[in-house]
């Protein structure tokens, strides 16, 4: 990994939630699909047995990348931050240059990004453009000017 992964505790537990019920109930369905889909005869053109075997594979792969960021992540308290500047999980509300309207930002890892919601990547543009800087500060982004009114 060429850039440390940050993680909150709570998308910490998440995840292990995740990879628990991926283990413990998912996992098991599927090879029951796939012993019920086998019993069915041809395989090569059994589509129950292809798609229990594709779902197959998405579970391994999940399972396979939940284990690699529990191993190789580095835990963070979001509380403990320092508020002051914008950093990982900081909640950052921005105002456009000559506008009213404000935008609200929080900041997480790759893995969390929700743009619906407002989440974007600490090594997104937006992201990396506000990491550092301190409520007052103005910030370049999109051939914009925004200014940083609130960090939590």
């Amino acid at each position: 990994m060429d850039k440390e992964l940050l993680i909150s505790i709570k998308y910490k537990t998440q995840i292990q939630k995740e990879l628990k019920e991926l283990q413990d109930i998912k996992r098991p369905e599927v090879v029951k699909s796939i012993q019920k889909a086998r019993a069915l005869g041809d395989l090569s053109e059994n589509a129950e047995y292809q798609f229990a075997k594709k779902i197959q594979g998405e579970i391994e792969g999940r399972i396979k990348k939940i284990m690699f960021i529990l191993e190789f992540s580095k835990v963070i308290d979001p509380t403990k931050e320092n508020k002051d500047v914008v950093g990982i999980y900081s909640v950052v509300t921005l105002k456009e240059k000559n506008s009213k309207e404000k935008i609200v930002y929080e900041i997480v890892n790759t893995e969390e990004v929700d743009l619906i919601n407002g989440k974007v990547s600490n090594i997104s543009p937006i992201g990396k453009a506000m990491i550092g800087h301190r409520v007052g500060d103005f910030i370049e982004f999109n051939e914009k000017t925004f200014e940083i009114i609130s960090i939590k």
